[in-house]
Parts: structure tokens; sequence; C-alpha cells
């Protein structure tokens, strides 16, 4: 469920901080490994067959090795390859529903509460055409992902990194890959991040004018809650471990899908009139612009492509498995959103009611979990760049050390401070100062309307940028490389993305600079 904070997985899986007594069992299980990694070696042999049932007139090269856990690992290499048959049972199995539901957990959170507005303007059947164009984008986006990092398991056998930044340098073999991957994650949590604050400072403005306070006759306008959100946030990411920040989370996340269904469900039942909230006229003068206007906000809300890298490791790999849960997890969160949207614009839910107390959980959860994981996020980035800058000597030290001795010094490092903060202070307050900043300078105290503005730009330039073009040159440079692996989708799809978000990006410019003028 923290998944759904929308930050690396690297980082994700360091936040389950393990116990002590785990953590020693790691590093005996390591040390053992290492100490077996002279003895067993792998066994490399080629089979030769003309035989029909197998693979005709080919040689395929087949490596024997045995794992740290002591399983045996197969795996081919050869200009053929052998389709796997699966049931329909196998590919909506217990694995693939939970792996759907991880994506969806990652997708759905605090965009909930701009795109109502977002889609007045276009009106509710113009907003289906936009969902139906974040849906495919979207899903064609993480195909190319899993499509990447299938593909250079196969080709090594090892598993691949989960941090997105790490993938990006694996897989291009260039560190300009994963610098432009670590800016452009930085710019759009940025921007969400700025969103977060800003509309939690309106939403704390009114629930304080609506409890206690407002008899006295005291007024907190949106700026002030803003901070003081920001400030609230910023004390945990720096005193709390990294273990505690995933219970937070996990907490924060489940309050959040609990509260959306006891929305969404008596919502929908509420909405006045069906057939008119859906076919009803914009409210905009041009349709067109108002799409166009539309469109980043909603791209942005669905994003969840971090999360990718993972699922195909979650589910070992499996070509037929991983395109399920992929499209299920895509679908799951667009119906979600379509659904809230249309409840919302039909009256069945009202976002003013700050009385309703599952409006209140939602809001809270929804922002905080969010604004959270955008500043860990950002801060594990702002480390990391840190680290490189003024660590050198530390870096070629590391650089040094094997697969083993690093998972070693990781896990001492942990036995060391367990129960310490995973962030430094400097780069927490950096990372929430710059976006409350910015929010407070150009949304003039928190206006929402204006808030929303950022969370477009992170969908106008940073999505497509970080998960339509980036991959598609990713799986280019792979596919020129390993042209003996089979691909997972048609190159005719890495063209269309790759033209169609370069395309978007484009369009998003010329909109901006026609606005300007």
């Amino acid at each position: 469920c923290a998944s759904t904070l929308n930050y690396n997985h690297s980082l994700f899986a360091s936040a389950f901080a393990p116990t002590r007594r785990a953590v020693g069992a790691i590093v005996g299980k390591r040390v053992n490994a290492s100490l077996l990694k002279d003895e067993v070696s792998t066994q490399r042999f080629q089979i030769e067959s003309s035989s029909p049932d197998f693979l005709p007139d080919t040689m395929t090269s087949v490596d024997l090795s045995f794992s740290e856990t002591d399983q045996l690992s197969v795996y081919t290499s050869s200009s053929s390859t052998v389709p796997t048959q699966q049931n329909s049972s196998e590919l909506f199995s217990p694995a693939v529903s939970s792996a759907a539901l991880l994506i969806t957990g990652n997708t759905v959170g605090a965009s909930c509460l701009a795109l109502p507005n977002a889609a007045s303007g276009p009106g509710m059947a113009a907003t289906g055409v936009i969902f139906m164009f974040a849906f495919f984008m979207h899903l064609f986006s993480g195909l190319i992902l899993a499509e990447i990092a299938i593909k250079q398991h196969e080709n090594s056998g090892d598993d691949i990194p989960s941090s997105f930044k790490a993938f990006a340098d694996a897989t291009m073999e260039n560190p300009i890959a994963g610098n432009t991957v670590s800016v452009l994650s930085l710019f759009t949590n940025v921007c969400v991040l700025v969103f977060n604050l800003m509309r939690a400072g309106v939403t704390g403005s009114s629930l304080l004018e609506s409890s206690s306070l407002s008899f006295s006759g005291a007024h907190i306008d949106p700026s002030t809650a803003s901070i003081g959100f920001a400030a609230i946030v910023t004390a945990i990411a720096i005193t709390q471990s990294g273990e505690r920040l995933a219970s937070i989370a996990s907490g924060a996340v489940a309050v959040l899908f609990v509260s959306f269904a006891a929305l969404l469900i008596p919502g929908l039942a509420n909405v006045r009139d069906p057939a008119g909230t859906f076919f009803a006229t914009q409210t905009a003068d041009d349709l067109t612009s108002a799409m166009v206007h539309a469109a980043p906000i909603f791209v942005q809300a669905a994003v969840y492509q971090n999360i990718v890298p993972s699922v195909t490791k979650i589910l070992l790999y499996d070509r037929q498995k991983v395109v399920s849960a992929i499209f299920l997890g895509s679908l799951l969160p667009s119906l979600m959103y379509f659904s809230w949207t249309y409840a919302v614009m039909g009256g069945g839910i009202n976002l003013d009611a700050i009385d309703n107390p599952f409006l209140i959980a939602f809001s809270v959860a929804a922002l905080y979990g969010s604004a959270l994981g955008c500043v860990m996020s950002i801060a594990e980035e702002l480390d990391e760049w840190s680290n490189a800058l003024f660590s050198k000597d530390d870096g070629i030290k590391e650089s040094k050390e094997t697969g083993e001795e690093a998972v070693l010094t990781s896990a001492i490092s942990s036995l060391e401070d367990p129960a310490g903060s995973m962030f430094s202070w400097q780069s927490v307050s950096l990372a929430v100062s710059v976006p409350l900043a910015a929010g407070l300078m150009v949304t003039s105290g928190g206006h929402e309307d204006v808030a929303a503005l950022f969370l477009g730009v992170a969908g106008a330039y940073g999505a497509p940028l970080l998960y339509g073009a980036i991959p598609v040159a990713m799986a280019w440079s792979q596919r020129q490389k390993m042209p003996y692996i089979q691909n997972l989708i048609p190159t005719a799809s890495l063209g269309v993305i790759g033209v169609g978000s370069m395309a978007y990006i484009w369009q998003e410019i010329s909109n901006a600079l026609g606005q300007i003028s």
C-alpha cells in the first residue's frame, strides 16, 4: 500500500527496515553465499536438437546456476522464443490480482481532488475521451517498461534494479540517462508537492473555520495553513525512521481507500440526472482548448510506471502475467477516477461538505500521503546528488566493493542505527521549502485553481518525458543490443508512443505560449 506514495521502489524497499534479527539472518545468508561462491560454478553447455517438438534447427544456450537461496535458475537465450501456454485462471491468479492492485494503489491519490474541476470545462463526455487517451498512453508506456525489464532479465539472468533511475542506468549503460531521469523526477515531484501543499492549505483553512475556532472569531488563511502543514510533514520526515514512515504511509493509504469507497458508492447512487450529467455541454467557450487544458491533469493523475520494474519481479518476469497485471492495474484507476469525477459533477458528492467525516478523512489521507511520498522522493534524490558531488572518495571506495560486500555494508549500517532518520535534515528542509515558496508566490495565498496548474505542468512536461519519450529511447536502444530476444509489443508502438509524446509536449508548449501572448 505504501507504494501509492509515488516514490522510487528502492526507497519503498528501504522504508521497511528489517529488525535486528532479520538483518542478522540476511548477513548470515550473504556470508554463506559468499563462501559457497567459489564452490558452486555455473555450468554452460550447448544443446543442439532437430526435433520438431523443441527448437528446430536452432542452437540454444542454457545456463544452470545455483542462486544464493539454493534455487535452481534456468534461462535460455535463442534466436527463437518458445511460447508458454497458460490458461485463463493463471492469467488472473492471486499473484496477478495482487500486482494489479499494487499498481492501482500506486496510482490513486490526491489528484482525485483536482479532477472534477478540470473536467468541468470540457464536460463529462469529452472528459471520457481524455480518460481513454490517458489510459492507453500509460498502458503502452507501462508495457514498454515491462519489456525492457523482462528482456534485461532474460539476457543476464539477474534481477533488474527496482529504482527507476538505476533501471535507466542499467539499460542505457550511460550515466546521462540516469541523471536525466533524476532531474525529471525532481521536477515532477516538486510540481505535485506544490499542489499538495497549497490544496492542504485551502482544506485546512476550511476545516479550522468550521471547527470551534470559528466561534472565537479566529481566521486562518490558506497560506498560514499551508506553512503549518509543510512544517508537520518536514518534522515527520526528519525525525521518523524508515520503518515508522512506512507504517504511517500504510495507515494513510488504508484510510484513503476506505473513505474513497464510502464516498463513491453512495455518491454514484445520488447522481441527480445520470444522462444529463454525462451529456451536459461544456462550461468553456472553446472545447478544444478546454480539453488541452484539462488533459495534463488527467495524465499526471494516472502515473504509475515507477512501480513497473517491481511488478515484473513480483510476477517472476512472466510475460503474459505481467501484461495482464499492467492492463488491469491501468484500467482500475481509470474507472475509479471516471466514476469519482462523474459522481462529483452529478451532485452525488459535494467536495465543499466540510462536515462529512469521510470527505475529511479522504482529503487528509490523500494530501498527507502524497505530500510525504513526494518529500521522501525529493530528499532521496537530493541525498544522492549530494553524495555524488561531495563524497568522491567514498564513491571510489564503493565502486571497488563487490555486490556481496555492498549488501553486507548496507546491512551493517542498518544495524548500527536501525531507528535513525532515512534522510538528512538539509535535504528534507530543501525538499519542502522550495515547493512551498514557489506555491505561495505563484498562487497568491494558496488559491486552489492556480495550485492545480502545477499538477498540470507535471502532466504536460514531466510525465510524457519521464514515462513516454525516455522509455521509448530505452527500449529502442535495448532492441539494437538484443535483437535475438522476443519483443513484448510491436516496434510500431514505440514510434507511436515516442512521436505522440513529443507531439503532446509540443502542443502543450504551443498552448502555453498562446496563453502568454
